[in-house]
């Protein structure tokens, strides 16, 4: 698989935007908070754009489920978008 940078990089600069502290300071998104949520949002957002299906579990966690290519209706995967707590 080709990772195209230049999308890569345009994607992580518009999601670094949506709870940004300043220059050098980092991101601030205090979980559901609204720029959490928008966070949640853009994410799910560009999942669905990738094919993917996209659940939300009753703790708030994004689900993404790939179709299988070799049996349409089976789960190829389906894994948390993971979320770092500290």
């Amino acid at each position: 698989m080709k990772i195209d940078a230049a999308r890569f990089f345009k994607d992580l600069h518009d999601l670094r935007a949506i709870g940004a502290a300043g220059v050098g300071k980092g991101v601030v998104r205090p979980a559901y908070s609204a720029a959490d949520v928008e966070a949640r949002e853009w994410l799910a957002g560009r999942m669905r754009d990738a094919g993917l299906t996209v659940e939300v579990d009753a703790m708030g966690n994004l689900l993404r489920t790939c179709r299988g290519a070799v049996d349409p209706a089976g789960v190829a995967f389906r894994q948390p978008a993971r979320r770092r707590l500290a």
